[in-house]
């Protein structure tokens, strides 16, 4: 291939194999000197023995239809079909079609090529992944193709049977009855398989190498923009001289200059490289996604059925290959995707807070774009290894902020992730990200439907609360927790913009470290216990129902999770999957309750924090007269703010502003689940206290003890991070004084005055429109859980 030759070796070489698989086909990208009639004189033969093999094909699958024969019989016949279909018809037509666009993208990505030690690494993966793939499908095709000869060969002259002559799965118009015809057609039936082998790996080893040629740019362009140094006055130097290096600044790509104008036509030639790519493959890949289900349902049954060991393995080695060829499709989008987002990630750490305003307006651009993954697309629709959601706990969107602002959010939002409540995915498209609400909505109903009819069949039954006396407390839990669920999921906007506000105005310091140690303590100890206590209520039933039937021998009904079933459960299979259907929501049921509350402790804590570094930019404030603010110097003493930078009057007012705001967004998102918490639970711990009263077994009373002390705990939080933030937002007034607010003029006392004014008024949680705190909330929810349960408990006494 004459016109690759102007192109450097290493991206030269892999492409060498994958346009081999096409020229084979003739389909040629590159090969401009030779003439039409050399190119394509091959085709004269090709296509119709191509056609005849497709004929023979369809009648095969026809002459099964009409003979009466279930596709299952012969399933392996379908999924060949399909594929046929899917190479023959459509590739070859698209790719054709779009020979001038392979080579164009080629050229462009040829004339934009770097090297760089970054791409080795990735190259050196790639490779193998190819070596792979291609000897895989290359065992599989030479497995379909001798397996029929070899069945052929083994029954007539080892064994000595008189069998048909097999062939490669088709139909010929005539009786193949000597050795002769025989291996004639079966020459014919390979040749032409193996042509739908080419066809097949050409374009899967194209699309392999243009991603990760693509993917290596956007990684280099990733290098790029750490590596821009800012200028003022709207000047970007080059990193080319020796002061540069003296600054300790990277130098950009190949150890040239790169300004942030050369940068962003890089930025849009690779992403006008994407373009090009899915204008290409987009059909390719739709039909390979849509044909691959398919195939591999119809392969599956095929290896069900199969008798022989042979054919199962091949079977099985299919299934394996199509589905590792899905998975490489999805990978190259993943790719694309990562490396693309990269850039916004490494454009953080440019020393963009040097340069000007249009400097950071140009790079706040950059950002912008990079947010918006560049990936393969199925038709119009984008692709990749998880559908729904890159899935699991990955939160893209937050990778732009601080490691130790982030870490603990996961936890709490991944919670919220498992109940199809995603705050930060907006890369994923509507039906990726809430798809799962088909089952879950309808299973949820389900199991509130049989825990109300639970209840109802009790009173009917004559039967009181006191004798399933924890029925009452778990059915409040379940409406508290599924009307937080419809609360939060209104709110999920809110909830991400005060994340994305925490995080734009988040400071790192060592004041930070013993409060966050703490407030993790404190999480992890939450975690845990809710997480026994509900193991305990899921596992209980069963357990017992385990020991009552196979250790002691008893004739004992088969307890499930205090729900009603429309139906009697007499048997073991009928028993474990109500089981497991009931322990599936009573588990979204505690994701929800889980997740609510590590959130409400992660951003109150953190904007507590943000309280607390305000105590000191408040001391450190030096006041001048003539109303003139300056900081502190070194020589005066006192300690630089935060990260070593300055803060003035000005600048504090609107942080002390921002945070207020902060609060106020928090407490728009939890006042009415705080309100809804504290009426549940005062209910919630009556009924557990007289359940634990009651019960007869000693593992009941020890989980409703338990039950208590979590709902007990789970208030003491709520009303400490309430008292957190009252205490450290007060605080900023007893930093006030310590303020050399005397030495300033009357302007600056009165301005200090104002702030000690404001800081007096306590920040804290909201129930609906009242302030909570623990020395009032949860004393008063104590005594009133008390009153309650002593009423309750004087009316069981009674009943007795």
């Amino acid at each position: 291939m004459e016109d690759l030759n102007a192109y450097p070796e290493e991206i030269v070489k892999p492409l060498l194999v994958t346009l081999g698989c096409f020229k084979n086909c003739n389909i040629y990208v590159f090969d401009t000197k030779s003439s039409f009639w050399a190119k394509y004189w091959q085709l004269l033969y090709k296509i119709p023995l191509g056609l005849f093999y497709y004929y023979g094909l369809c009648m095969y699958v026809v002459k099964l239809f009409v003979e009466g024969i279930s596709p299952f019989e012969e399933a392996d016949i379908i999924p060949i079909w399909l594929v046929a279909n899917q190479e023959f018809i459509f590739k070859f037509t698209i790719m054709m079609k779009n020979r001038k666009q392979v080579r164009a993208i080629i050229e462009h990505l040829g004339s934009v090529w770097r090297t760089a030690d970054l791409s080795e690494e990735q190259l050196k993966t790639k490779n193998s992944l190819l070596k792979l793939f291609n000897k895989s499908a290359n065992i599989l095709a030479w497995q379909y193709i001798l397996m029929p000869l070899a069945e052929t060969l083994i029954r007539k002259i080892f064994l000595g049977q008189e069998t048909e002559f097999r062939l490669i799965f088709t139909w010929v118009p005539f009786a193949v009855d000597n050795w002769l015809t025989y291996l004639a057609m079966y020459a014919f039936l390979g040749y032409t398989h193996y042509l739908m082998v080419y066809l097949y790996l050409g374009s899967y080893l194209l699309l392999l190498d243009l991603t990760t040629y693509i993917s290596i740019q956007f990684k280099l362009l990733q290098e790029d923009v750490m590596n821009i140094r800012p200028m003022n006055n709207r000047k970007k130097g080059r990193l080319d001289s020796d002061d540069d290096i003296d600054d300790e600044i990277t130098e950009c790509g190949e150890r040239s200059g790169c300004t942030i104008e050369e940068f962003i036509k890089r930025h849009q030639d690779t992403i006008l490289l994407i373009e090009e790519l899915n204008a290409i493959f987009h059909k390719i890949i739709f039909i390979n996604l849509l044909v691959a289900t398919l195939v591999i349902c119809f392969f599956a049954i095929a290896a069900k059925i199969s008798t022989g060991t042979a054919y199962i393995v091949t079977y099985y080695f299919a299934l394996v290959h199509i589905m590792a060829t899905m998975y490489i499709i999805c990978y190259c989008s993943d790719m694309l995707s990562t490396s693309s987002t990269g850039i916004a990630e490494s454009a953080v750490k440019n020393l963009w807070y040097e340069g000007d305003l249009r400097y950071q307006r140009t790079m706040c651009f950059i950002i912008m774009r990079s947010q918006e993954p560049c990936t393969l697309i199925s038709l119009y629709f984008p692709i990749s290894c998880f559908a729904n959601s890159q899935l699991f706990y990955k939160m893209e969107d937050l990778n732009a902020y601080p490691e130790e602002f982030v870490k603990t959010l996961l936890v709490s939002l991944g919670y919220y992730r498992n109940c199809n409540i995603v705050f930060f995915d907006r890369r994923s498209s509507f039906w990726a990200r809430y798809w799962r609400f088909i089952y879950i909505i309808p299973f949820n109903i389900l199991y509130y439907m049989c825990f109300l009819m639970y209840i109802v069949k009790m009173f009917t039954e004559g039967i009181g609360p006191f004798q399933e006396v924890n029925i009452i407390p778990l059915w409040l839990v379940a409406n508290q927790e599924f009307l937080k669920c419809i609360i939060m999921i209104r709110k999920r906007k809110n909830v991400r913009a005060i994340i994305e506000h925490l995080g734009s105005i988040w400071r790192t310091t060592d004041l930070s470290e013993e409060q966050l140690k703490t407030k993790n303590s404190t999480l992890k100890l939450f975690n845990k216990g809710t997480n026994i206590l509900a193991w305990q209520y899921v596992l209980l039933p069963l357990a017992e129902t385990l020991i009552r039937i196979f250790f002691l021998s008893q004739e004992a009904k088969f307890a499930l999770l205090f729900a009603y079933v429309p139906f009697e459960v007499t048997n073991w299979p009928t028993y474990l999957a109500v089981y497991a259907f009931q322990c599936y929501t009573q588990l979204f049921m505690i994701n929800m309750y889980l997740g609510s509350y590590l959130l409400l402790v992660d951003l109150s804590t953190y904007i507590s924090l943000q309280f607390t570094l305000l105590q000191d930019d408040v001391i450190n404030i030096r006041p001048t007269n003539n109303r003139k603010y300056t900081t502190f110097s070194s020589d005066d003493g006192i300690t630089e703010y935060g990260e070593g930078s300055e803060c003035n009057f000005e600048k504090f007012i609107k942080r002390h502003q921002d945070i207020i705001l902060l609060t106020e967004e928090l407490n728009a998102i939890y006042n009415k689940k705080i309100f809804i918490n504290l009426v549940v639970s005062t209910l919630v711990i009556s009924f557990f206290a007289i359940a634990a009263k009651v019960s007869t077994g000693t593992a009941y009373a020890v989980i409703n003890y338990f039950a208590i002390f979590q709902v007990m705990v789970t208030l003491y939080i709520m009303c400490y991070c309430s008292e957190m933030l009252s205490a450290s937002s007060t605080g900023i007034a007893e930093s006030a004084v310590k303020n050399l607010w005397y030495e300033g003029d009357l302007r600056y006392r009165r301005t200090m005055c104002f702030i000690i004014m404001r800081s007096q008024e306590p920040c804290t949680l909201r129930s609906l429109y009242f302030p909570i705190s623990i020395s009032m909330t949860f004393n008063t929810v104590l005594k009133t859980t008390y009153s309650y349960f002593s009423v309750a408990n004087h009316l069981y006494e009674r009943r007795d």
